[in-house]
């Protein structure tokens, strides 16, 4: 399949180059066809001058797809590896999904991992798992694939290569292994065993099951063992756990670079002696060290110990195959990078040697330049310098010259032009000039919507265009067709002599984030007890507020089951049977203050309940009414989108999510409306809010209406003033803001510009709510932040909303339950995608050090940025500063906390958004809505005491701009951090990825997002009944009062003769246990059941007789809820089943039954259903008694049916 892959990449590739007639006399230039044959010819050094690094990158694909050999390109740095990633990706057509393996894929990354990696760090993980996946590919299958390394990994040393392929695990269907012994390897091989595999380099051991993330694998990998045989390998799912794909084999690499074999122990430990000896550092340093070797376990850094874990550690040569080629991006800042960085490990060893740290020596893990420098003059090597065609070169170098450009004339004439009307025209001028000399164009958008967009304006230019897929197998140099295709490029060429240019959308509107894949869906709620632990609040619906205990496993008359235990006022204690466990929820409140314990058998729960149901019942009274009034209401219908609209938001610089795109769509169709729009926007920071309300208020514009934007805070308004002004540039749209930075003349002046009309927006906080301001013709009301404003200011806004348009925007998500709860009374939009940074947050964590903190900050002042450090202590906040203050002199620092007087807060506030203060020192006050896109790193101080909400709340402040953002998790220790201390803070690393983490604080987000839309009285509800219990409510209280409410049939109480439970030996982990229980036993049809069943069995295999007890209990008793049975009872020779009065089955289904099966079904005097026992044969009692409830059933159904159909 690989060599299909490549061979269809060369195929589209030497379309590109053969269907080109030779250049024309006078053209100068060489041509790819050039390098080919000087490669062909073994040339061993070729000078590349004149190419861009977008012309590189694509010189670089066609060279490994028509030679199939593979390059190993190297790039100065980290960011390098992924701009040309992103280059080389784009010209591969590379799609990755649905690949099992990566040994499929054309293109490696070969990262750094050993600078500042004693700090445990997101890009650190993953940098390790990309080295181990690119060292063994290189070894196994590298024709025609490219390695991307950065010049500092060139140095860093590594696994040796027998080592890996000696450490390699190949499990094949069929074979016989020794499961407890592959585990024991893969732990020496730096697996971490948990249970519950989600990241790599996680194992898993349950019975028969094996689960596993190895590098190489986009999934992780299970295998299934019969005895010691692997009876299936699949891949699966890590966010539902469920099998993807079969696989045939496995390979399982190691985890890491480092094996811990036993007999290595002391040869590492005297290594360790005698460098100490040489160094003589403080005894406690050695001690830590020591400690960690002692443990026999791996840590974050362990990688700079290599040699002294190997005699001869490997080096990236070791790996290269002979007709590989070395391709050197920027051959001289190479050279620099790796002398830099040779260096600063020698400066920051002898700084470690003087303050008596021991720190493992550079020798131990970086080869030394110019031993690397000469190493690599063994392969064929190609130097690319685009600006110059001399200087690195060595003398003896072929030198090849390419007339290639880049689009700075684009990028001009864009920055130049006016973007009023026909804003495309520099674009059109240059394909009209590529068309005039034969030259094929292509243009690159970032999305399919915004392909789609462009070829739709273009073709109002009479410019020919087509949407394609795959533009290189149709290029032709005669066409005069623009191909616009997506893709991601951040900057194209144009490359006469090849006939073809690109011109990308970036340099068209100005940078566009690149968008990275999320890997799980981030938005959903969790109705679960993954994360229950002992000691948790719990609600019960019929007796509320306790403490969960845990479960205990009960065996009475030889019959075991298990029971979850809640403990309430008085420890007294309540048993739930765990076909019951659905009546019990997870206790999720709006604050911080937890509720008072019920008392079981007393009426506090059911008077919470109907205070609660009551205020619920007038909130959405006073909605549908506002509703259905609004409904009546005629407004003002704005006309559709037209052409300057479609130019307008073509000008949108980042990539729309989908949730946006959706909310801009419900917006428009709301205007277009003749009623009055009332709709609320919900999505964190960052999400993409204000592009919507911009939206909105163009289309208003452009309509001869007025917008005014309502804002809680002067920053806020002045932010939004920069955001507005930005997008309205060069458009005929006047944008003002009013607020307390205005002189008093100067607001005069804008109220009566607003009542003359000739202010289109104004922005301002409820200054604009006061009696002197008035409009000429206002359209739409944009308000931010609606609850953060007092209970005056709402009125007004009440009033506003009446007549015109109204667009409200909540930095707060709030939870999908609630959102579907509402719909129907409120519109609502939620926008749950985060937006998906070029660069993602690099988060370390790391034990607090003032030479990280200082490193930290230098790091960002000298790309001129900004830093936030969050310390939550008010008492000991200004000695912060001061110590800041005293470790980075250069820096002005200032200081804000929730205690400070508003307007004090406000200006200091004012002078970070104005960049004169360079370090914030502030608590968690930091404003939600405040958007500081030079601010790109943020310390938070103590990190190991905020919440995972928190934590995610708090890192979203960075991450803004177009740049790497940093945040330092600093907690208090005195060692390196352990594998476990690892493991515990990977939820905080993870909230991008596919662990729980992010879910988990998203949850929390959101309740306190729902409390700020329902308001404070509705949150005093939530707290007194717990969430999940006050969104049941709201979702019966609105089917009521819309005659929808379908009565809830009784909860059957069932006392059976079985085991029916899941064995702690089948399942270990008690809240996986509670997870299978809790989705049992809320299933709601067959199919539901059915569906876990086979999950248990693919996660857990074969299924014990307990299990198989539980699943059939669970389809009885949901067939009893249909039949409204109250009770069904086993005594030792008839099942005895009582029905509700409301039963829906119908006497004559009985009846059939009766004389169906006259020895063993009968009815008692008091009207109860008995079903006889056949032979006293357990299974097959239960065999008849499920063939006869399923018949009865299908009686009740059928008639349900039929009545729907009268």
């Amino acid at each position: 399949m690989t060599r299909d892959f490549q061979g269809a990449c060369t195929e589209k590739m030497s379309n590109l180059a053969f269907q080109y007639n030779k250049p024309e006399s006078g053209m100068k230039g060489s041509r790819i066809d050039d390098l080919l044959s000087c490669i062909s010819r073994a040339y061993r050094h070729i000078s590349l001058t004149g190419l861009t690094p977008s012309a590189l990158a694509y010189t670089i694909t066609r060279i490994t797809g028509e030679l199939n050999r593979p390059a190993l390109v190297v790039v100065p740095s980290g960011k390098d590896i992924q701009a040309y990633s992103e280059r080389l990706d784009f010209f591969l057509g590379s799609d990755t999904n649905g690949r099992t393996t990566c040994l499929e894929d054309s293109l490696f990354r070969f990262p750094s991992i050993m600078d500042g990696s004693l700090l445990f760090s997101t890009s650190h993980v993953r940098g390790i798992k990309e080295r181990l996946e690119s060292l063994y590919t290189i070894l196994t299958s590298p024709k025609g694939k490219i390695f991307v390394v950065s010049s500092q990994a060139l140095l860093e040393k590594a696994i040796p290569s027998k080592v890996l392929l000696e450490n390699t695990e190949y499990i094949v269907e069929g074979e016989e292994i020794d499961r407890d012994e592959l585990v024991k390897r893969l732990v020496s091989r730096g697996y971490y065993v948990t249970t519950l595999v989600e990241e790599p380099g996680d194992a898993s051991v349950r019975g028969g099951i094996l689960d596993i993330f190895p590098p190489l694998y986009n999934n992780p990998v299970r295998i299934e063992l019969f005895g010691d045989t692997v009876e299936t390998i699949r891949t699966f799912n890590p966010a539902t756990q469920k099998s993807v794909h079969r696989l045939e084999d496995a390979i399982i690499l190691p985890a890491k670079e480092v094996i811990l074999s036993e007999d290595k122990k002391d040869t590492v430990e005297k290594k360790l002696f005698d460098s100490f000896r040489q160094l003589n550092p403080k005894t406690s340093s050695q001690h830590s060290w020591l400690n960690k070797i002692r443990e026999w376990s791996h840590f974050t850094g362990i990688e700079r110990l290599l040699s002294f874990f190997y005699e001869t550690p490997g080096k990236i040569t070791d790996f290269l195959p002979s007709d590989l080629i070395i391709v050197y991006a920027d051959p001289g800042e190479h050279t620099r990078a790796i002398t830099e960085y040779w260096e600063k490990a020698q400066k920051d060893f002898e700084k470690k040697v003087y303050e008596e740290e021991w720190t493992p020596p550079p020798e131990t893990f970086l080869s030394r330049p110019e031993d690397i420098s000469e190493d690599l003059k063994g392969w064929q090597i190609l130097e690319n310098d685009y600006t110059s065609d001399s200087g690195f070169t060595s003398q003896e170098s072929t030198r090849l010259h390419f007339e290639t450009e880049d689009n700075q004339d684009v990028v001009d004439a864009f920055r130049a032009h006016e973007k009023r009307e026909r804003f495309l025209e520099p674009l059109v001028n240059k394909l009209n000039l590529l068309k005039t000399e034969g030259i094929s164009s292509f243009l690159v958008c970032s999305t399919v919507e915004q392909a789609r967009r462009f070829a739709e304006l273009l073709e109002s230019y009479d410019l020919r265009t087509e949407y394609t897929k795959d533009p290189f197998a149709y290029l032709s140099r005669e066409s005069s067709t623009v191909r616009v295709l997506h893709g991601h490029l951040d900057k194209g060429f144009s490359w006469p002599t090849e006939g073809f240019a690109i011109i990308t959308e970036e340099e068209i509107l100005g940078t566009k984030p690149r968008r990275r894949p999320k890997k799980a869906a981030a938005g959903a709620f969790i109705n679960s007890f993954k994360d229950l632990s002992s000691g948790d609040l719990v609600v019960h619906i019929d007796h509320g507020i306790g403490i969960y205990r845990g479960i205990d496993h009960i065996t009475v008359d030889g019959i075991s089951n298990d029971f979850l235990v809640i403990e309430y006022q008085n420890e007294d204690k309540l048993y739930i049977p765990v076909d019951r466990i659905h009546r019990v929820q997870k206790y999720l409140g709006m604050d911080d203050q937890p509720p008072r314990l019920d008392r079981l058998g007393g009426k506090s729960w059911e008077i919470s309940k109907k205070k609660a149901e009551e205020s619920i019942r007038q909130m959405a009274e006073e909605l549908l009414q506002i509703y259905a009034l609004r409904k009546l209401k005629q407004g003002y219908s704005f006309s559709p989108p037209d052409e300057f609209y479609k130019e307008f938001e073509a000008t949108f610089p980042f990539e729309e999510t989908p949730d946006q795109l959706d909310a801009i769509s419900e917006v428009l169709a709301d205007m277009a409306r003749p009623r009055p729009m009332d709709r609320l926007i919900c999505g964190d920071v960052g999400f993409g809010k204000t592009e919507v309300a911009i939206r909105a208020a163009f289309k208003a514009v452009m309509d001869g209406k007025q917008v005014a934007m309502l804002v809680p805070t002067t920053i806020l308004a002045e932010q939004h003033y920069q955001t507005f002004r930005e997008r309205f540039d060069n458009y005929p749209v006047f944008v003002e803001v009013l607020s307390r930075f205005k002189t008093r003349a100067q607001q005069k002046k804008i109220i009566k510009q607003l009542k003359e009309g000739k202010i289109d927006i104004v922005i301002g906080t409820h200054r604009l709510l006061q009696a002197d301001v008035a409009f000429r013709d206002l359209g739409l009301l944009i308000i931010d932040e609606e609850h953060r404003f007092g209970v005056k200011d709402k009125e007004k806004l009440k009033k506003l909303r009446a007549c015109v348009d109204v667009l409200s925007l909540s930095a707060t998500p709030i939870p999908r339950t609630l959102h579907m709860s509402l719909m129907g009374i409120r519109d609502l939009s939620t926008i749950e995608t985060p937006p998906q940074e070029r660069y993602g947050v690099e988060t370390y964590i790391c034990k607090f050090d003032e030479e990280v903190i200082r490193t930290a900050i230098i790091r960002e002042l000298q790309r001129n940025g900004q830093v936030f450090f969050v310390h939550n202590r008010v008492k000991t906040i200004y000695n912060m500063a001061n110590l800041i203050r005293k470790l980075v002199p250069e820096a002005q620092v200032g200081v804000a906390h929730g205690q400070m007087q508003e307007r004090e807060l406000e200006n200091v506030m004012e002078k970070f958004v104005k960049k004169e203060i360079d370090v914030l020192v502030c608590s968690t006050i930091i404003e939600s809505g405040l958007d500081i896109p030079t601010a790109n790193t943020i310390i938070i101080n103590r990190a190991d005491r905020f919440g995972l909400a928190q934590i995610y709340q708090l890192r979203g402040r960075v991450g803004r701009a177009d740049k790497q953002a940093y945040a330092y998790l600093l907690i208090p220790g005195k060692h390196l951090i352990t594998r476990e201390a690892e493991k515990r803070f990977r939820a905080l690393l993870n909230f991008s990825e596919l662990g729980s983490g992010f879910r988990v604080a998203l949850n929390d987000l959101q309740i306190r997002g729902g409390g700020n839309l329902l308001g404070a009285a509705q949150s005093g509800h939530v707290a007194a009944i717990g969430y999940e219990m006050y969104v049941e409510l709201i979702q019966k209280t609105i089917q009521k009062l819309k005659g929808e409410l379908v009565e809830e049939p009784p909860e059957p109480e069932i006392d059976l003769r079985l085991s029916a439970f899941i064995p702690e030996s089948y399942v270990q982990d008690i809240n996986q246990r509670l997870v299978l229980y809790k989705r049992l036993a809320g299933s709601r049809s067959k199919g539901e059941i059915k569906e876990v069943a086979v999950e248990i069995r693919d996660r857990f295999g074969p299924l014990p007789a307990e299990v198989n007890n539980l699943l059939n209990v669970t389809l009885i008793k949901l067939w009893l809820r249909k039949l409204h049975v109250t009770k069904l009872l086993q005594n030792k020779k008839q099942f005895v089943l009582s029905f509700a009065e409301n039963t829906p089955l119908n006497p004559e289904a009985i009846f059939e039954m009766i004389k169906k099966f006259p020895k063993q079904i009968s009815i008692s005097p008091e009207q109860k259903l008995i079903i006889s026992s056949i032979n006293g044969d357990q299974d097959r009692d239960l065999e008849f008694l499920k063939l006869i409830i399923q018949k009865l059933t299908a009686s009740v159904n059928k008639n349900i049916r039929k009545e729907n159909h009268e």
